[in-house]
């Protein structure tokens, strides 16, 4: 993709100065943080074993072998974010979107397979770059979480009777940028400065997996687990330019040029989504009305790259003995790997030929991955207690119009951070002491159809 224009020197100076601060800060996508589905966020996410709906894209693709006939999810999530630094509301955006799914099942010499598609749309924006600079408070494991557009693709193989493997991939894109700029630059008359341009934009596909597996030796009993790659997306953004550098000695009179060939090259190297590894093991056992689910996910934190960005400079003035001072690289932010268990109830209140209720609650531990912030950074992410409670509905209600019953999912959701101060080593540090905290509050509602 490339655009022709004239520039002067005030706006070739604007252009340098938004590379330098072009940072994308990096975090894990939303499904991380919220959930997917309502039924499985109901069960407080503990749907690697669990999961019967096109969410599984997410938790587990090898249950999709335990659905039947096609299936289609259309469902809308909505959290409001109350994230504080000393009492202060960060304004943190909220999460809200469309959650799509699509099931197609088969059967194939006895055995199971599906396909399946899921899409999570936010309705604010796709997606979203910030910039801040290192020292700014700031919640990081929220920051751009809410504005992604994620797209799930997934197959799954029963391979024998009550085992099941599964895979899914999903798409993003990595952008690399670089804008030229050649012409002359007028130090003491801008409007003689003039400056010609391209841009040069190459999006490069970003391809990561998600595999899982599933055992049922009984109808009582279902052994899951599922694997989720960590993957980052970059932005590399740089600003090449090259000219004379002259001076204007009086109106009317020819230039005089103090280099004849300089040269400025700017290279701004961003991490703009980061997604850590996650291994997870989970268990369901139902009887009569009752289920109860449990996960233990293993997340790999230690990964997260620094979420600031890292800029080159070089600056070659024909001979002139200038030079650009090496800029300090960001210290790596010092992550650590966590554990995360979560666990799900659901009892059946209501079995009739007509209707089905079903009433769900779950809960989740998620310890911060935030080590001390003692010196120039401020991550303010503290610990997380996630409490959910949800109905489900299923009736017949709508035949013949749907052949089949439709299901209907609510839940509301509450994630409470737990009050976390941040003491620096310094007494004269830019920000100082504080306190951080604050809950997030909303909810989810899924229509299930069947064919």
């Amino acid at each position: 993709m490339t655009s022709w224009m004239h520039r002067s020197k005030s706006q070739w100076l604007a252009t340098a100065l938004l590379m330098v601060w072009s940072m994308g800060y990096a975090n894990a996508n939303p499904l991380d943080s919220f959930g997917l589905g309502a039924r499985s966020i109901g069960l407080g996410g503990a749907a690697t074993a669990a999961g019967d709906d096109s969410s599984v894209n997410y938790y587990n693709p090898a249950l999709l072998t335990k659905i039947s006939g096609l299936q289609v999810d259309l469902g809308y999530v909505y959290m409001k974010p109350q994230l504080e630094l000393n009492n202060a509301d960060l304004e943190v955006d909220q999460h809200s979107g469309l959650q799509i799914g699509v099931v197609l099942p088969r059967t194939i010499a006895d055995r199971r397979m599906a396909v399946s598609v899921g899409m999570f749309l936010p309705d604010a924006r796709v997606t979203r770059i910030r910039a801040l600079p290192d020292y700014q408070p700031r919640f990081v494991l929220f920051d751009n979480r809410p504005q992604r557009l994620v797209v799930t693709t997934s197959v799954a193989f029963e391979i024998i009777k009550g085992f099941s493997v599964g895979a899914g991939l999903n798409f993003m894109s990595n952008a690399e940028g670089m804008e030229s700029l050649r012409g002359t630059i007028n130090l003491n008359n801008p409007e003689e400065t003039t400056l010609l341009g391209s841009v040069d934009v190459d999006f490069a596909a970003v391809r990561y997996p998600t595999f899982g597996a599933s055992i049922t030796p009984n109808k009582n009993w279902t052994l899951g687990f599922s694997y989720r790659e960590r993957f980052q997306l970059n932005l590399n953004l740089g600003i090449d330019v090259q000219g004379k550098i002259v001076t204007s000695p009086a109106p009317g009179q020819e230039p005089i040029v103090l280099v004849e060939e300089a040269r400025f090259i700017l290279i701004s190297n961003n991490t703009n989504l980061f997604s850590p590894r996650h291994i997870t093991v989970g268990l369901m056992h139902e009887r009569d009305r009752f289920k109860v689910c449990a996960d233990l996910a293993w997340v790999e934190w230690s990964a997260f790259p620094t979420p600031s960005s890292r800029v080159e400079i070089d600056l070659d003035l024909e001979g002139l003995d200038v030079e650009v001072p090496p800029l300090d690289r960001p210290e790596p932010p010092g992550f650590k790997n966590i554990f995360v268990p979560r666990i799900g109830f659901e009892y059946q209140a209501i079995r009739s030929s007509s209707v089905h209720v079903a009433i769900r609650s779950g809960y989740y531990y998620e310890p911060s991955p935030v080590p001390p912030q003692r010196a120039l950074t401020n991550f303010a992410d503290g610990t997380k207690h996630g409490f959910s409670f949800g109905i489900g509905l299923k009736t017949s209600a709508f035949q013949p119009v749907f052949p089949e019953p439709i299901h209907i999912d609510l839940v509301t959701q509450y994630i409470h951070l737990m009050p976390r101060t941040i003491r620096k080593d310094s007494p004269v540090d830019l920000i100082g002491d504080y306190r951080a905290g604050g809950y997030l509050f909303g909810g989810s509602a899924t229509m299930r159809l069947q064919f």
